[in-house]
């Protein structure tokens, strides 16, 4: 009997080697209050510090949360504490002085972390895990990780561990500093007098040499990760549960103007819809909700009430829905101001909602925009082409160039009646932009905010049918052609007549081209016969130069007789 065994190694999960430092260069600290840059990455520090490296530490929130007396003088309490461990280790702090408990995950938090990164020329960055329990934590962390992602330049981030362990991919040997740090936890006596945090954290870095030689006593423990890995993958942080983290308490009436759905039509795809979901996790905007549409009916996957810090709901009617009476339920059930649709197989980048609804707040006039969208091979990841023309309503007639997920569209337009035509199937998201284009103009954002993946299999690329496609745009057509005015026709005729002139045009072009390729090569004939030629006369020279060093040499031979003679002479005449 043929017996299946799975073969592992420890090392595999958590290093079995401890480093001696983790990097180099500029180096920034980022720490959600005052003592977590201590008890989660001083031996850090103590490294870069000693090495020479310049680093900078920066405090986030003002740590204030907690107290129920003076406030300020605990707040003040708290940055001489992380003054005075600074001065220890060898840095000054810098503090921000957000609100403590209101670290939250966002472009505004986003944004000035890059302008530090991008201004100070930052190598390495040092944030809390995106897993811990804290939310000062996990925002800070989030917002690093994504800071880190939009970065021109490539650096590494390192996430530390202070509420809860990490899973590490490095382990930094502190033996030789853990009494210095043990010193520097001293110092933060208002938490220590609440909670023994050092007893803790020490006891976590002796934890941490569980895997490591007995001559390494203490160790810190970092998920290093770089901007690339994070600019390929968004997701790369969050491949287990932890993007499920969540945010309890908040509630759709209870949140902001602006809110925005998230409209996914499901089929039950588990794994596909689970990365969308994290991909709507991440999104920096605060307000939004998901309403995942079930369109499988029976045996669709259930689902936790939220995504993130955001929360979920699931419609259905228990029957399996075609696509675009799928779309109708999720408009019919969507909450938000705005509304957006999500297939399940495809992805929003963080910053996908907060640039749209950006672009819809500087343009009131308008109630739709869209991005560009990343047209990748799902299965290989391979990227295949970019969808991100400009808004052309003329060429919207001709054909759908806008992929579902990258419009935000206000819902006061389900209030002029467009809705999803249930007898299409096929290109029912470009016959629903045709019904808002009469209601709008579309703002183009020029950026790539999301992927749409190609899986052949799941049949997502409709081009793979040529008949259904064919039979589709008929369809659209016959819709639409009545209701087009006499000056579209008319634009739409003379697009036609333009493009054959400019396929003339293009031709007479490469006619021209190839005439002046010929033209070159017989110049570089010519060229060619030109250079034998000068060959010939540089040969024909050497030749005569050859004949005139002869006779130099018959000449000098001629002298030099002349000269024996002429000795001669005066030897007989004396």
């Amino acid at each position: 009997m043929y017996k299946e065994s799975i073969m592992y190694c420890e090392d595999q999960y958590i290093p079995y080697e401890a480093v001696e430092k983790l990097g180099s260069g500029k180096v920034l600290i980022l720490a959600p209050h005052p003592d977590d840059e201590v008890f989660g990455c001083a031996g850090t520090i103590v490294k870069h510090v000693e090495s020479g490296d310049p680093v900078q530490v920066v405090i986030v929130s003002d740590g204030g949360y907690l107290e129920s007396g003076s406030k300020a003088e605990y707040i003040q309490r708290r940055k001489q504490e992380s003054i005075q461990a600074g001065n220890l280790l060898g840095y000054t702090p810098e503090f921000w002085d957000i609100p403590d408990r209101e670290v939250v995950y966002g472009e505004k938090l986003i944004a000035r972390i890059g302008d530090v990164i991008d201004t100070a020329g930052i190598d390495l960055v040092y944030a809390p895990s995106v897993t811990e329990i804290h939310p000062d934590h996990q925002s800070l962390g989030m917002a690093v990780a994504e800071a880190a992602r939009r970065s021109k330049k490539k650096i590494r981030v390192a996430f530390y561990e202070v509420g809860i362990p990490l899973q590490p991919n490095r382990l930094l040997d502190i033996t030789d500093v853990m009494n210095l740090k043990q010193k520097a936890m001293a110092c933060f006596s208002s938490q220590l007098q609440q909670q023994k945090y050092d007893r803790h954290i020490a006891a976590l870095n002796q934890f941490r040499t569980y895997t490591l030689p007995p001559q390494v006593q203490a160790a810190e423990a970092y998920f290093v990760i770089d901007s690339e890995q994070l600019s390929a993958n968004p997701l790369a942080l969050y491949h287990s549960k932890a993007e499920k983290m969540t945010f309890p308490g908040s509630d759709v009436a209870a949140l902001q103007n602006n809110l925005v759905t998230v409209i996914i039509r499901s089929i039950g795809r588990e794994n596909l819809l689970a990365e969308a979901l994290a991909s709507v996790a991440l999104q920096t905007y605060p307000h939004i909700e998901v309403l995942v549409v079930n369109a499988k009916g029976e045996g669709h996957p259930a689902l936790e009430q939220w995504c993130g810090r955001f929360p979920l709901r699931v419609c259905g009617t228990g029957e399996p829905l075609p696509r675009s009476r799928a779309a109708n339920l999720g408009l019919k059930n969507a909450r938000g101001n705005y509304l957006i649709f999500l297939d399940d197989d495809d992805l929003f980048y963080p910053d996908h909602a907060a640039h749209l609804i950006k672009a819809l707040e500087k343009n009131p006039g308008a109630s739709a925009a869209y991005s560009g969208v990343l047209l990748t091979e799902g299965s290989t990841g391979n990227d295949l082409s970019t969808y991100n023309m400009p808004y052309n309503p003329l060429q919207l007639l001709g054909g759908n160039y806008i992929p579902i997920h990258a419009i935000m569209f206000h819902q006061s337009l389900l209030e002029s009646g467009c809705r999803f035509d249930e007898n299409l199937d096929i290109f029912e998201d470009w016959d629903f932009w045709l019904q808002i284009s009469q209601h709008t103009e579309f703002i183009h954002v020029n950026l790539v905010t999301a992927q749409y993946r190609i899986y052949d299999n799941f049949g997502s690329n409709v081009q793979n049918n040529s008949h259904a496609t064919h039979c589709a745009k008929l369809s659209i057509y016959n819709k639409w052609r009545e209701k087009w005015s006499d000056e579209q026709l008319l634009e739409l005729m003379q697009s036609a007549y333009e493009k054959p002139s400019l396929v003339k045009e293009i031709s007479a072009k490469n006619t021209a081209i190839d005439e002046l390729k010929n033209e070159i090569d017989k110049r570089n004939v010519t060229i060619h016969n030109l250079q034998n030629v000068l060959a010939e006369k540089d040969a024909t020279i050497h030749n005569l130069q050859n004949v005139l060093a002869e006779k130099d040499a018959t000449i000098h031979n001629l002298q030099n007789v002349l000269a024996e003679k002429d000795a001669t002479i005066h030897n007989l005449q004396t």
